[in-house]
């Protein structure tokens, strides 16, 4: 399924641009109002600062060592298989998510699950419209074969360990998902690994978690940089829990499409349940903050009316999933940055 309606009128005649143009114009604006957001909240730049550094750890970690997508060219690329605006997207996401469950004043112990159910709010709706729209793609499911060409000839030896290989005459290089990383990959709906929504709530959770543990979660006090880092370091430990229901149903039978979507759905739910709100919500929550909401009013408001706008057909099941989710994230995020909990509106003032 093309992309069709380039460069003409599409939709119900709305203007379009190229796709991939269109997707660095978008994490373009959603980093400027994240920067510009930062800029303005004590210890923001420096959150925005360690999450792009993640990011590039992330990306190229996941396609060099585990071989498991590889994004279309686009405007600007870090490596092959890894561009510019899908490294950048981690900033709005991260920082979005993490300061509108702030603001929530929830437990300690439920945050950082808010933050990952959050975090596949914000991501979930771009991910999964990824293979129809050619905006990357996955492993071939009998191949295991992600990227092939000259173009990574380069980096044989120096990037990809044993996931990127010479071809035969040392022309061209292939690059394959590392065995334990398509067995994650495997089972998919739309195109998409079902356990791909997981990563969104494990990394979430992961660094939420982290920067708890640490004490470099509250912003707006002062947070010695070193703390940053010692949170980085914890966040994968801490996102392979995730890893553990999935693999041990699994083992036991269960496969990875029911317990996937059912370790997503638990995350979100019950830590809210079993551990209420006990702490009052930040300072700065005691006024709505229009900014910080329009971070995820962007994404979603792009994400869920693309293949309207492109006049590309997608299944009504795949259609339902991306609004379902896009109107639970901003109804979250509406609560988050537009609406003043009653005990923060009554914090006493300070002088």
């Amino acid at each position: 399924q093309g992309i069709r309606g380039r460069g003409r009128m599409a939709g119900e005649g709305l203007p379009v641009l190229e796709p991939m143009l269109e997707l660095d114009i978008l994490v373009g604006l959603m980093t400027l109002a994240t920067v510009i957001h930062a800029a303005t909240t004590r210890g923001g730049i420096t959150l925005a600062v360690v999450v792009l550094v993640l990011a590039l750890m992330v990306e190229q970690a996941s396609v060099w060592l585990g071989g498991t997508h590889c994004h279309k060219d686009a405007s600007a690329m870090v490596t092959p298989c890894s561009s510019v605006n899908s490294v950048v997207y981690y900033v709005p996401w991260f920082y979005s998510c993490i300061l509108s469950a702030q603001r929530l004043g929830l437990s300690k112990v439920a945050t950082p699950f808010v933050v990952g159910a959050l975090m596949h709010g914000f991501c979930g709706v771009y991910e999964i419209q990824g293979p129809t729209h050619g905006w990357w793609k996955w492993p071939d499911y009998e191949t295991r074969v992600i990227s092939s060409g000259s173009h990574l000839t380069p980096f044989v030896g120096h990037l990809g360990g044993d996931v990127l290989t010479l071809d035969e005459g040392g022309a061209t290089a292939t690059l394959r998902t590392h065995p334990h990383a398509f067995n994650a990959l495997r089972d998919r709906w739309q195109g998409v690994p079902v356990m791909a929504p997981v990563f969104h709530v494990a990394i979430g959770f992961g660094f939420a978690a982290a920067l708890s543990l640490t004490g470099a979660f509250d912003l707006g006090r002062p947070i010695a940089l070193w703390r940053y880092f010692e949170a980085m370091v914890l966040t994968s430990p801490l996102s392979l829990l995730f890893d553990l229901v999935p693999s041990f149903g699994e083992r036991n039978g269960v496969s990875r499409q029911v317990s996937a979507p059912l370790i997503i759905v638990l995350a979100a739910v019950l830590p809210v349940l079993l551990f209420p709100a006990r702490t009052l919500p930040p300072a700065a929550a005691a006024k709505p903050d229009y900014l910080l909401f329009t971070i995820p009013l962007l994404n979603h408001g792009y994400f869920a009316t693309f293949a309207w706008r492109h006049g590309v057909k997608i299944s009504p099941e795949l259609q339902a999933f991306v609004v379902t989710l896009a109107l639970l994230a901003m109804a979250t995020h509406r609560r988050a940055c537009l609406l003043v909990p009653a005990a923060t509106a009554r914090r006493p003032k300070t002088e």
